[in-house]
């Protein structure tokens, strides 16, 4: 019966947490006392954020706990809030301030000067929440790193988490949002209202610098950020939307800080607090860091969309974020960002022993490209090449293949092939080796003088790019056979086969870095 209780109670609660607020019929708030399964009273809180922030909620039932307290104990007087007209009144005096101008401006700034290459955008607002304990001992660990950095415990954290997004997405610039509870005056922490405002702050590092920098350039973009806490998001977001023609939020990832202790707060010693989830995230990934339980835990909270996030996603995040944490504690002041590994030593043992597996039997009598027919023969609809956003099955694949190959009038001999990243590329390695002579990749991002050594060294008959390549590099004084694939090949491409024709055992030949002497080419067989 008391475990049926238990759970009708946790029912009751999480319905009445997931309801809506009427916002033009009912007040913002909704109060119920109720009694648990072993006899305890509980007090059931529920606020819209249009009228209380986190630090008005603790404040609230501080007050409520005292009030209690006094009562029972029969001690008089009562804590009386200031009202928050006061807070109104300097928001209109501040908004019509040189400061405020000031403050847009810094963030405007900020904002147009950085790109924020993470997007996790969704318009869907269903979420779930995960929660972890972070023990003893690590929480005091962070702490003392803390203390010799000169930081808060916020700023570990967002520094954390700029490093786990930043390697993850393989990113360099990142906003994140960040609350700040914008109340500056002791007479407003004691006002009852919605004062807290989350405001951007940019993450932007290269990976080659060091520890010491970035938790140095970490606290300044705080610190900055901090004395224009008055600046209101909306302005921010509305100013920098009109200058650069774009919508939307600034940041998809928020991180809170709650330091809430209502034990220690309220002259009443025996309580308990229990923090519900709505259900419905307006940030994609909002991580929480808790300090409330008045012990020297602490306590990391994943709240997300599930159309961005899964469960395992988050379970991963955590893992790594935690990893990286360990790094960052270790780590000398001139250790590199990029010294700071996001793989674990699982993740490399995956990688290396398990995804590297790739050893496979195959007909040894075959050359490339006739298993490459026949798979194209065997399954000519499937996917056989993708790059961003375009697609060729198997038939299409061999009908551009067969297209560029129909190009070259010679075999056994060299062909250059400088493409960037894309299709083109594949279908270039695949002509050539059709067409009975070998290639030779050569980046084009390479200096002049060893894109030329190379041609000239491998004697090369023929060179494809997919882009117009830099005029520097004066490709025409050694090759006057240059074929652009991305303008030659057919749009169908080529229905009839082409012959594949007699190989010899090289398949293509790949040069060196060149950093004892000149680049030198190793052959690489079919076999």
């Amino acid at each position: 019966q008391q475990e049926d209780r238990k759970k009708e109670l946790e029912e009751w609660k999480k319905t009445q947490f997931e309801k809506n607020f009427e916002i033009y019929e009912n007040p913002l708030y909704y109060m119920a006392i109720f009694e648990d399964e072993e006899s305890r009273i509980g007090i059931f809180a529920k606020f819209h954020h249009l009228i209380l922030d986190g630090w008005g909620i603790q404040a609230t039932l501080t007050a409520i706990t005292t009030e209690y307290h006094k009562r029972v104990n029969k001690i008089e007087n009562s804590m009386i809030f200031n009202s928050y007209e006061l807070f109104m009144e300097k928001e209109e005096e501040y908004l019509k301030s040189s400061r405020f101008q000031r403050d847009l401006s810094l963030f405007k700034d900020m904002v147009l000067e950085h790109e924020n290459e993470l997007n996790l955008y969704s318009t869907e607002t269903k979420g779930n929440r995960k929660s972890y304990n972070i023990d003893k001992v690590m929480a005091n660990n962070i702490r003392n790193k803390m203390k010799e950095l000169g930081i808060s415990i916020n700023i570990f954290f967002c520094g954390l988490m700029y490093a786990y997004l930043s390697k993850y997405h393989q990113i360099n610039s990142l906003f994140i949002g960040v609350p700040f509870i914008n109340r500056i005056s002791r007479k407003e922490k004691n006002i009852l209202g919605m004062f807290s405002n989350t405001l951007p702050i940019m993450f932007s590092f290269e990976q080659d610098c060091t520890i010491e920098e970035f938790w140095e350039k970490v606290k300044h973009q705080f610190r900055n950020a901090m004395f224009a806490q008055r600046c209101p998001y909306i302005e921010v977001l509305r100013e920098t939307n009109n200058a650069n023609g774009k919508s939307g939020a600034l940041y998809d990832v928020c991180i809170n800080y709650y330091n809430t202790d209502l034990e220690k707060a309220s002259l009443e010693r025996n309580i308990e607090y229990q923090d519900l989830y709505s259900g419905h995230q307006l940030y994609a990934l909002q991580q929480i860091l808790r300090e409330w339980s008045g012990e020297e835990k602490l306590d990391l909270v994943y709240d997300y969309k599930e159309s961005v996030f899964s469960e395992a996603d988050i379970e991963y995040m955590h893992e790594h974020i935690l990893h990286l944490a360990k790094q960052f504690l270790e780590a000398e002041n001139e250790t590199k960002l990029c010294d700071i590994k996001l793989a674990m030593p699982e993740d490399m043992k995956q990688l290396v022993n398990v995804y590297n597996h790739t050893s496979a039997e195959y007909p040894k009598d075959k050359t490339i490209m006739e298993l490459f027919v026949q798979q194209c023969m065997e399954t000519p609809d499937n996917i056989a090449v993708a790059y961003e956003d375009v697609e060729l099955s198997y038939s299409q694949l061999l009908g551009k293949v067969n297209s560029l190959a129909r190009k070259f009038d010679f075999k056994n001999q060299n062909v250059g092939i400088i493409t960037y990243h894309s299709i083109e590329s594949v279908i270039s390695i695949l002509a050539v080796l059709l067409s009975g002579n070998t290639y030779i990749p050569i980046d084009p991002a390479n200096p002049k003088d060893r894109v030329h050594y190379i041609l000239e060294n491998a004697d090369i008959q023929a060179l494809l790019v997919n882009e117009k390549l830099d005029e520097s590099l004066e490709l025409y004084q050694i090759c006057n056979h240059i074929i652009r694939v991305d303008e030659e090949l057919d749009i169908q491409g080529a229905k009839e086969q082409v012959e594949i024709q007699q190989q010899s055992e090289l398949a293509y030949i790949i040069y060196t870095s060149g950093t004892t002497g000149k680049p030198k080419g190793v052959m690489i067989t079919q076999q």
